[in-house]
């Protein structure tokens, strides 16, 4: 019975150990709950911080420290991938230029993070070290001892996962004085951005955890109202959320209560390009510009405000400083590729785009970029490829669907271009170049009513869209709306006055109401602007024909066919003009060439029939004329009847309908 009741405390206390261990296990580290995260560190440690001799061994050390700390706590290693030599330099001496020199010269290339060490003495600042959650660097001054360097060493490498600085006494998160110890704030920061990324084109949380991250930071902000960062990382996240409401609400707070804040000023000013109130915008980042002129994502925001403006220029020099100021920037390259995409340089917008995508191969917008430059070199097939690696990247990218409807513009699907247009307007209803194109395509269809309706919408989002009022006044003449034509036409040429395309028009309106001289110089003032427009040349042969001036029109409707061989209008012109004047061979060259270019064209089907009845070949006359009629063009009857009775003189025993061609 002994036996059996000790058998029975002996497996009591196994239970209750096993208890204690799993209990223990439970509540004492969390960290056992997750797969051990790696976490890739480059190293990189300036003159003077090397000039100590165990300077590799102290910093090993001392992440060997850290990293058993984080994984015990959280489940994080910390791996050394490389040390590296920084040659730290910069015009000022405080920590903050430095941290950006540390980030200008040192890439993250394949490492999650970049610890920076300085042991500069004329460094000037009230802390230790400095940290970018969204870059994931971190730069340290050495201290006066191993265990304050360690401390502060931990500090920033706990603002990385979302630690902010606290005034509680025992906290690893005390600027002044950090401990070891980590608070039940900061330990809850940190395993809600354990899963964090370090890439510095993506946000570090992913979308589904920004919202748990906000009520966290909120619950900080009430409680510590003193503090400039906690405001500066809950903007950051409703600028993430999309919530500018939010946003500005917190910045102007911050701003009311740390005017100097260069963080709150730069994250003000994206809230206000969001909202719309870009020179409001521009004035922020020209603020922090002043304040600290060494920031290169100021600059890239700097550049976003001005591209939307439209000052290209000022946009280019932005983004440049910015890249000058951090190579390693992706998004300011591609952005600057965009730039010159829209002032006609695509060899410069493939470089600018093909450095990003060195830098960063997920980035869709270099894609879509380079899409659009190769559009523009008509490279279709390139065009294509990017286009679609681009929405491969991301689906809802409206520019990539805007490249592919002009692909297939230009491929003759206009349906499939269509989808794409619309597809673009949807994801962006602001998108005034998509607008532009659908109007396009719908004039390319004959649908005039929607090409304006179009036109208009895109004008309406762009109201300095000379482009678009240039098209416009071509679909307005297209539905004989005379008035309104030549009023989009003054339109677009108020707005630029160099604007050929919109002279060219208006010379046709012109041309319409018989207002030879007004037509006249209007064309002549395009060519001027323009040499190689045909449409303008073919309009003075028009006129100078009308004005009795043959050599003249002769020579203008030749020029307009050189410039654009496939220029049909030029070669029924030029057809018409030789046939009139019984030039019969040099009429039959312009007429079958028209017809090359579109064998839809029933009148010159006609009128070569004529010039074959003329030439006596009357079975090829016959040909052409049963085509002009299948193409529903009514032959004189008078010239049918004539035909049908020299052919039946030659072929008395055939129906006419059987007359042979030869």
């Amino acid at each position: 019975m002994k036996k059996q009741y000790y058998f029975l405390q002996v497996i009591g206390c196994a239970f209750l150990i096993m208890a204690f261990l799993l209990i223990s296990r439970l509540y004492c580290s969390p960290a056992v709950h997750f797969k051990v995260r790696t976490v890739d560190i480059k190293i990189a440690a300036d003159d003077d911080f090397r000039k100590q001799p165990r300077w590799r061994m102290d910093i090993e050390r001392w992440m060997q420290s850290i990293s058993t700390l984080f994984e015990k706590e959280f489940g994080i290693r910390f791996v050394i991938q490389s040390f590296v030599n920084w040659e730290s330099c910069c015009l000022g001496n405080s920590l903050e230029e430095t941290f950006q020199d540390l980030r200008r010269k040192i890439p993250l290339e394949k490492s999650d993070v970049v610890l920076g060490f300085t042991d500069r003495s004329d460094l000037l600042s009230p802390t230790m070290g400095l940290a970018s959650y969204l870059q994931g660097y971190v730069l340290l001054k050495k201290g006066s001892s191993e265990s304050q360097t360690e401390r502060y060493l931990l500090h920033e490498i706990c603002h990385l996962f979302g630690g902010v600085d606290l005034s509680r006494t025992n906290s690893i998160m005390r600027w002044d004085n950090p401990t070891k110890h980590f608070d039940d704030t900061t330990r809850q920061l940190i395993l809600l951005n354990r899963i964090r990324r370090f890439n510095p084109n993506v946000f570090p949380l992913p979308a589904d955890k920004v919202d748990e991250a906000i009520s966290i930071y909120e619950e900080i902000d009430e409680s510590k109202q003193k503090d400039d960062v906690v405001p500066v990382i809950l903007a950051s996240l409703y600028l993430e959320k999309e919530d500018y409401a939010s946003m500005m609400t917190t910045c102007k707070r911050a701003k009311n209560n740390f005017p100097d804040s260069v963080e709150t000023s730069h994250l003000l000013g994206i809230a206000y390009r969001r909202m719309g109130h870009v020179d409001l915008a521009i004035a922020e980042y020209l603020n922090v510009i002043q304040l600290q002129p060494w920031l290169p994502d100021v600059y890239y925001n700097l550049g976003i405000a001005y591209k939307k403006k439209g000052q290209l220029i000022d946009a280019a020099q932005a983004y440049l400083r910015s890249i000058e100021l951090n190579p390693h920037h992706a998004k300011a390259h591609s952005n600057l590729g965009l730039v010159y995409l829209e002032q006609n340089h695509p060899e410069r917008a493939i470089a600018e785009c093909q450095k990003a995508i060195s830098l960063y191969p997920c980035l869709a917008e270099a894609y879509s970029t380079l899409g659009g430059a190769f559009l523009l070199m008509d490279r279709l097939d390139k065009a294509e490829e990017h286009s679609l690696k681009a929405l491969s990247l991301n689906a809802e990218l409206p520019g990539a669907h805007n490249n592919l409807g002009t692909i297939y513009v230009k491929q003759k699907k206009i349906d499939q271009a269509i989808r794409m247009y619309k597809r673009s307007i949807e994801l962006n209803p602001g998108y005034h170049e998509a607008l532009y194109n659908l109007g396009r395509v719908f004039y390319l269809k004959g649908s005039f009513d929607e090409a304006i309706e179009y036109f208009l919408e895109a004008i309406k989002k762009k109201p300095d869209y000379y482009q678009a009022y240039s098209n416009l006044g071509v679909a307005y003449l297209k539905k004989d709306m005379i008035r309104e034509s030549v009023e989009a036409c003054l339109n677009a040429i108020a707005i630029k006055s160099d604007h050929a395309n919109a002279y060219s028009t208006l010379g046709f309106v012109y041309f319409l109401q018989e207002k030879w001289d007004q037509a006249e110089a209007a064309a002549m003032k395009t060519i001027e602007l323009s040499p190689s427009l045909p449409e303008a040349y073919n309009l003075l042969g028009i006129i100078y024909e009308k004005k009795g001036r043959d050599s003249e029109a002769e020579g203008k409707y030749l020029h307009a066919a050189d410039l654009k061989p496939d220029y049909l209008e030029a070669h029924l012109n030029l057809g018409n003009f030789y046939f009139k004047k019984n030039l019969f061979d040099r009429a039959l060259t312009h007429y079958h060439k028209g017809l090359k270019i579109d064998p839809g064209q029933a009148l010159i089907w006609n009128n070569t029939a004529v010039i074959y009845y003329l030439k006596e070949r009357y079975s090829k006359a016959w040909e052409y004329l049963k085509k002009a009629e299948e193409l529903g063009h009514t032959v004189h009857p008078d010239f049918k009847r004539q035909l049908e009775r020299k052919l039946k003189s030659i072929h008395p025993s055939l129906s006419p309908y059987s007359f042979p061609s030869r």
